[in-house]
């Protein structure tokens, strides 16, 4: 079994979304991601998936879903359990600080 540690948001000092990552295969092996949020912050966090096409990736067109529980205001590290093939980190509120957030997939 193999894991691979993937940035998220990396040391966002404002609001915005991070490029889309692809879980689906990778973790077909334990079925959950692992996420540690860090960093030191006044902000939120969201944890968002989707289900589009490589070309709606691509094309920047995919539709993003909040996960439900995956929204975070502080350090913390949790198990995500979500059937999206692909997950992205999205900085929807900032006030100061860096945010970080790094899954095990």
């Amino acid at each position: 079994m193999s894991f691979s540690v993937t940035q998220l948001v990396n040391a966002a000092t404002g609001t915005g979304a991070e490029p889309a990552v692809k879980v689906d295969e990778r973790r077909i092996d334990h079925g959950y991601i692992a996420l540690q949020v860090y960093g030191t912050f006044v902000g939120t966090v969201d944890i968002q998936g989707t289900i589009a096409t490589q070309q709606e990736i691509d094309e920047g067109t995919a539709v993003w879903s909040n996960i439900t529980s995956a929204t975070f205001s502080a350090p913390t590290c949790t198990k995500l359990d979500t059937a999206y093939p692909w997950i992205r980190g999205n900085v929807s509120g900032y006030t100061s600080g860096t945010i970080n957030v790094r899954a095990l997939i």
